[in-house]
């Protein structure tokens, strides 16, 4: 007979019990937050610990939909809470004291719940990848997006969001005269399906509306082939007029070509640097 099953020796056989309860206790609570205070018979703070999660999960899902700024706060807020409340309910299933309470919910529901936390940290990442990128903006669109500078930025567009003065994500056509085909720019949307475009006084005219956007002088060998006022030019459907914000004569659709709905690529970039944190870029 080992010590262990001795009667004589119940307090070693309790102690052994204990050992092996936060063992288990501290097993749960690495693959599921709450589930290891639950063993211990601590359910508020196993509601607590899972609640944060949820709100984790909730924030996240927010933040994809709408990609708002509090949301992306209010993620940050419950990472940073779920990772004190997690570290501290590991470290409880070493020291703290055993409760004599019923098992709770995350005791009872132990796998179901465990099941929807690491399919959930599996696929909001993911989500996260397929929905967003990152990407490095030249100088083109200084002063609006700094020099370098890096943006986040949405892989989804909706019509409603593609108006004058939008800025955009697009990749240069294979009718481009400059840079490579498929390279990402950054820039405005000057002129829109069914809007007029022509040049007065080297400023581009939308809709009869002189603009402040400068045009090249004696451009060669145009993509697009803006012409001088009071001719005008229509934007046909699907198409779009593109300029950047550098105040000189530069980049625009006369050297890049039309910008067609299968070139755009994003409608919403966010800054990440310090002054504009998750400000959206306009």
């Amino acid at each position: 007979m080992s010590l262990l099953e001795d009667p004589s020796c119940p307090t070693s056989a309790m102690d052994a019990d204990e050992a092996r309860l936060r063992a288990r206790a501290r097993r749960r609570a690495w693959f599921c937050p709450g589930a290891g205070w639950a063993l211990l018979g601590r359910g508020r703070w196993a509601n607590a610990t899972f609640f944060l999660y949820l709100v984790l999960l909730a924030s996240l899902a927010w933040f994809i939909v709408s990609m708002a700024r509090f949301a992306w706060w209010l993620s940050l807020a419950a990472l940073v809470l779920l990772v004190v409340a997690w570290s501290s309910e590991i470290a409880a299933t070493r020291r703290a004291a055993i409760e004599p309470a019923p098992p709770g919910w995350l005791a009872r529901r132990f796998w179901t719940a465990t099941a929807l936390v690491w399919v959930t940290s599996l696929a909001i990442p993911a989500l996260l990848a397929r929905e967003f990128g990152w990407t490095v903006v030249g100088e083109g669109m200084s002063p609006a997006i700094d020099i370098g500078e890096s943006v986040l930025f949405r892989r989804r567009i909706e019509q409603g969001q593609l108006h004058q003065g939008t800025v955009v994500l697009f990749r240069l056509s294979p009718q481009t005269r400059v840079g490579e085909p498929g390279m990402l720019l950054a820039g405005r949307l000057l002129a829109v399906p069914d809007d007029t475009i022509s040049i007065r006084k080297d400023k581009y005219v939308v809709n009869g509306e002189t603009t402040n956007y400068p045009a090249e002088k004696n451009l060669t060998g145009a993509a697009v082939d803006v012409p001088k006022w009071p001719q005008t030019l229509k934007v046909r459907e699907g198409r779009y007029f593109v300029v950047q914000d550098t105040p000189r004569p530069g980049l625009d659709s006369r050297s890049t070509s039309w910008i067609h709905d299968r070139d755009l690529v994003s409608a919403r970039l966010i800054h990440v640097g310090r002054g504009q944190l998750l400000q959206p870029v306009e």
